[in-house]
């Protein structure tokens, strides 16, 4: 629609430009999620495949230089390194994202411990938004199964474990999320671009006990590599987050009644008054804008997200995260 008094050139240009900035969003969040398609299908045929063929392995020879274990978690990289970056190292090159638009500006130390502060108070509130999720969907018979956390007996492996649940989901998750997803669709505006890189990193968790607090981290990892222009902050977040719940994991398996109980106040805790130290500092001391850059698109807010959700490859990608996350479940 267009005034009476507007140019009839010019509102035909509008509407052009309307329309191919609509296109172009909607091809790209085709692409991305197919992307995120053959991620997970990636992962679910390689792990499949994976353990037939280990089992199978270790039956005719036992393994002499490297323990079970330790295959299991060299096969654990290599799965990782597969489906988590293949995917979208394909979908940055036909997007035609240029990687310098990653932002890698060295993070300012005492806003980077700021916001790791504020980060661990948004994994407290995801850890209490997930227990209240749980306790819903348990009305209805659902439960979600824990994620087992343990160290292996073999201290190669127990190595090997560490960069599998510390060090590589802090560099790879953060380079695939909050550099590739993040910054190619921060064409279309931050606050797009964080929504949605922080849905795909709760929803790729594929499991209702870690969905929750991942979108919210999600949303706190990619608001913080937006202000402060920098990768590094994300990685750094995740990288200590992950610390943390390890050493916690691995500390409360020699912990029960009132010492487990004393060792989750105490998380809570710190937790909360590191953020606490942390919002102090960023919103007073640096006085830090909350606000996210909004596009000056040609389209309003509404017909962006009816662009990128309304397509065939998105519609397919949500209608299978339904199905992984409904067998996540216990019946």
């Amino acid at each position: 629609m267009y005034s009476p008094t507007e140019n009839p050139l010019s509102a035909y240009r509008r509407f052009r430009a309307q329309t191919a900035f609509i296109e172009h969003l909607r091809i790209q969040s085709g692409l991305l999620a197919l992307a995120v398609i053959i991620n997970i299908l990636i992962l679910y045929l390689l792990q499949t495949a994976g353990v037939w063929l280990l089992r199978g392995w270790f039956r005719r020879f036992p393994p002499v230089l490297l323990s079970s274990d330790a295959v299991n978690e060299l096969f654990t990289i290599f799965l990782y390194l597969a489906a988590f970056l293949l995917p979208y190292l394909v979908y940055a090159h036909m997007v035609r994202f240029p990687y310098r638009e990653i932002p890698h500006d060295p993070p300012y130390p005492p806003v980077l411990f700021a916001c790791t502060g504020v980060a661990l108070g948004v994994s407290l509130a995801g850890s209490v938004l997930t227990a209240m999720v749980a306790s819903v969907f348990a009305l209805f018979g659902l439960f979600s199964p824990p994620i087992p956390m343990h160290l292996p007996a073999d201290s190669f492996a127990a190595f090997l474990f560490v960069i599998n649940t510390v060090i590589l989901p802090a560099f790879l998750e953060e380079f695939v999320n909050r550099g590739i997803v993040l910054g190619s669709l921060r064409r279309f505006g931050d606050r797009l671009a964080v929504v949605v890189s922080a849905a795909l990193f709760a929803l790729l968790h594929r499991n209702m006990t870690q969905i929750p607090h991942a979108f919210l981290m999600g949303l706190a990892l990619g608001f913080f590599v937006v202000k402060t222009h920098s990768l590094w902050t994300g990685i750094f977040i995740h990288l200590m987050n992950n610390l943390i719940v390890l050493l916690l994991a691995v500390g409360s398996l020699q912990m029960n009644g009132w010492r487990l109980a004393l060792l989750e106040l105490c998380r809570m805790f710190f937790y909360g008054g590191a953020a606490v130290m942390g919002l102090v500092y960023l919103l007073i001391v640096r006085k830090v804008d909350l606000s996210l850059r909004r596009l000056n698109s040609p389209v309003g807010e509404g017909k962006l997200w009816s662009g990128l959700l309304l397509n065939v490859p998105m519609v397919m990608l949500m209608l299978l995260f339904a199905w992984v996350i409904w067998l996540s479940f216990y019946h």
